[in-house]
């Protein structure tokens, strides 16, 4: 039973993949764009840890799509400026395009735990390492990438230091769902830490 699960939610989240092999198509229903979108990538990506579905070559094809959208240092913005063509949920209207740290580190976690390995990969999780460890962020959904990033990814030292600038940044960063986070961090610490 668990194995059909899995391979119906591989197929649903597969469904969504365009030909560059980014996802789209109003995945997220907040955004109904049906041409790729680093965003909506992600959200596929999180549907599929969840189920605990993996895919090589599904995850190679997502991360050649990411590499096609980033800039030089491998980030991705949540959307491209063609999402703006259609319609989109008010509260994403003011969101950036510009690459950073949020969705990129979320992404690169997701991935890691997939298994895959890629050059797009590689650059965009050591640039996110560099940017939390250089100059925390202090804004809780960019400190929650961290975490997703900290929790799958293979060098374990340097989850280690991803969750001691996530303590150390998490006490003073802004937005009212501190407590979900700091919620989840001690849930997963163990996790980490073994």
């Amino acid at each position: 039973m668990k194995v059909l699960i899995l391979l119906w939610v591989g197929n649903v989240v597969r469904a969504y993949q365009n030909s560059d092999g980014g996802l789209g198509h109003a995945l997220e229903p907040d955004v109904h764009y049906p041409e790729s979108q680093p965003l909506l990538t992600s959200f596929g990506l999180g549907a599929l840890e969840e189920a605990e579905y993996r895919n090589l070559e599904f995850v190679t094809s997502v991360c050649n799509y990411l590499q096609s959208v980033s800039d030089k240092k491998g980030l991705v913005p949540f959307f491209l400026e063609s999402a703006y063509q259609s319609p989109l949920a008010s509260h994403w209207m003011h969101s950036t395009v510009s690459p950073g740290l949020n969705p990129t580190a979320e992404i690169c976690g997701l991935l890691h735990y997939q298994g895959v390995e890629h050059e797009w990969l590689s650059l965009a999780t050591e640039t996110c390492c560099e940017m939390f460890v250089e100059e925390p962020p202090l804004e809780v959904h960019v400190l929650f990438c961290a975490v997703r990033l900290a929790e799958h990814i293979p060098d374990k030292a340097m989850a280690e230091n991803l969750l001691d600038v996530i303590a150390t940044a998490l006490p003073r960063a802004s937005f009212f769902s501190k407590w979900m986070l700091l919620q989840m961090l001690t849930a997963n610490a163990s996790s980490f830490r073994t």
